[in-house]
């Protein structure tokens, strides 16, 4: 276990191949550069309440990870989290931009909270099968998605109502998904 009470950045690979470090909790910090925690291979846990950025490949490669705590980070670099195949939950309610590759190959994802998502980069939940549905209808807006954002998933996208169901329909890169489109609440 890794606890840097004071500590208020990580830096670029500062982690990188701690293949033992299971559990970190950094109470101030702010931002997680690209690849501080890359290839923890035994992290479970972390713990991060006040980061509002988490730079690219940050933890890459964490295939144990399967919990986080991020509730204020609004910016995931590309690659942030891939290969995180035991994270089962994220929930990120003020994240605008997702990177891309941000979740790729998360095997065991199952929930994802983004309501304030404007951006989502290309193959971002590439491979993430797991993922059921995929909830829009507190989005405000429909956010820009890169090419192959969804490829290899099978999820559902919610929305609140016909309106929002049919602006999707008609976004770039999103009308190719509209057969996965179902309005919440709504019986198939």
């Amino acid at each position: 276990e890794v606890n840097f009470p004071e500590a208020t950045s990580i830096v670029s690979g500062a982690f990188g191949g701690c293949t033992t470090l299971t559990e970190v909790n950094f109470p101030k910090v702010t931002s997680i550069e690209d690849y501080a925690f890359n290839s923890c291979a035994a992290l479970t846990e972390v713990n991060f309440p006040k980061v509002t950025s988490i730079g690219s490949g940050a933890f890459n490669s964490c295939a144990a990870l399967t919990e986080v705590n991020f509730p204020k980070v609004t910016s995931i670099g590309n690659y942030a989290f891939t290969g995180c195949a035991a994270l089962t939950e994220v929930d990120f309610s003020k994240v605008t931009s997702i990177g891309s590759n941000a979740f790729s190959g998360c095997a065991a994802l199952t929930e994802v909270n983004f309501p304030k998502v404007t951006s989502i980069g290309n193959y971002a939940f590439y491979n993430c099968r797991a993922i059921r549905y995929f909830d829009m209808s507190e989005v405000a807006k429909v956010p820009s998605i890169g090419s192959n954002t969804f490829n290899n998933t099978t999820c559902i996208f919610l929305f609140r109502d016909q309106t929002q169901f049919d602006e999707y329909a008609m976004a770039t890169n999103w009308s190719a998904l509209a057969s996965r489109f179902q309005i919440k609440g709504a019986t198939t």
